[in-house]
Formats: structure tokens, C-alpha cells, sequence
């Protein structure tokens, strides 16, 4: 991956439409997603999510290509077979920053699989879905590898990107990510004036306590 900073790669992204992100920093894309989807500020486009499952595998043993993932409108699991395998449950819920996620298991042929379903804690009903195979668990995410699950997931990478590049409002102003501040160098979103008078308040009453 170039060394180049995320909101440089985000930038690029704008113009060429495709953005590689290392594993860190698509645990943070994911939760960012999931916050602005969770708290709109405008409508979410009805061809960048599904409301059913994908089915990765078909029973003639044809398959999509990996890694896949895509916003799921819902609660994605119990899923039984719906998406052409049985999974195995591992870890229980694990908690990264304000997003839960649940991992689970799966063998097709010699193939082994990794499913994980994240979420908010705050909102559930919003989900991401992603499958990749072992030899993908450890390496980035390059974004024109990934099979979409036949939406438009490039709405929403662009959606984050102009959020993280602060090109217009959002409600992320008022939704903290718990992620470290390098990652959020240059990070200026352009807020509400109602938030911008709540932050007057915030300095001031910090002024305060400091004295």
C-alpha cells in the first residue's frame, strides 16, 4: 500500500474511484459507515444496500468471488443457510470501539471462510456483511476487489469519504467514533451552526473548569 494518509487516498478515491485501506482503517470505514447511515442526514439510496441475503454459494457449487461485502438492511443473523452455507459461531460479540461484531466460520471444499457481521450498538438494524477467505483475513482491502453483493457500494465509500474529508454536513459531528486522533488528521467536518454554537458552549465551559 502507498504511504500516502487515508484523507490523501480518500481524495483520490473522489477522482479515480479506488481506494486500498489496511486493516485498521477499514475497521474505522466500517464504523463510519454504519454511523452515518444510523443518523442520515438525508435519504439512504435504495440500490446501496440489500434488504435479503446474498447467496454467495449455489448448490452446483459455483461461487462469487471474495472478498464480499455490502450494507444489509436488517438483522442479518440467525441466517441458517440463506447465503449457501451453515456457519459456526466464534468468539461471541466483539466490541471495537461503539460497533459490535460477530464472527463465524465456514468450510467449502478445501476453501476456508470467514463471515463477520458488524453493527452499532445503538443501532442494529443497520448492518455490515463481509465474507473472505482465510488467505484475505490478514491483508487490505482494495476496493475494486470487492464483489459488492449487487449494490452500489461505491455511494457509500463516497459518502464517508466526503464525511471524513469534511465536505458537507453531518450528523458524525454529534457521533464520536472512539478512534484514535491520527486517524483523523485533517478531519474538519463542516457542521451545523447549531452544532457550532453547542462547541462555543463546550470551549467555554472548559475554560471554566480549567480555572
Amino acid at each position: 500500500m502507498a504511504a500516502t494518509s487515508l484523507g490523501d487516498r480518500y481524495r483520490i478515491y473522489l477522482t479515480s474511484g479506488d481506494i486500498e485501506w489496511d486493516n485498521r482503517e477499514w475497521t474505522v470505514f466500517v464504523q463510519r459507515l454504519l454511523t452515518l447511515v444510523a443518523f442520515p442526514s438525508g435519504p439512504i439510496p435504495e440500490t446501496s444496500y440489500r434488504s435479503s441475503r446474498m447467496k454467495v454459494f449455489e448448490d452446483d457449487g459455483t461461487t462469487i468471488h471474495f472478498p464480499c461485502c455490502y450494507l444489509y438492511r436488517g438483522i442479518f443473523t440467525p441466517s441458517a443457510n440463506a447465503d449457501g452455507l451453515y456457519w459456526k459461531p466464534s468468539r461471541g460479540v466483539v466490541k471495537m470501539g461503539r460497533m459490535l461484531r460477530r464472527y463465524s466460520y465456514a468450510e467449502r471444499g478445501p476453501e476456508k471462510m470467514r463471515r463477520q457481521v458488524s453493527y452499532l450498538e445503538t443501532c442494529d438494524t443497520w448492518q455490515f456483511i463481509e465474507y473472505r477467505t482465510k488467505q484475505q483475513q490478514t491483508s487490505g482491502t482494495l476496493f475494486s476487489s470487492i464483489h459488492t453483493g449487487e449494490t452500489q457500494l461505491d455511494l457509500l465509500v463516497t459518502m464517508v469519504a466526503m464525511d471524513y474529508l469534511g465536505i458537507y454536513p453531518s450528523q458524525l459531528d454529534n457521533q464520536p467514533l472512539n478512534i484514535q486522533p491520527a486517524l483523523l488528521l485533517g478531519y474538519d467536518i463542516a457542521s451545523s451552526s447549531i452544532n457550532s454554537v453547542e462547541r462555543k458552549k463546550q470551549r467555554k465551559r472548559d475554560r471554566t473548569t480549567a480555572k
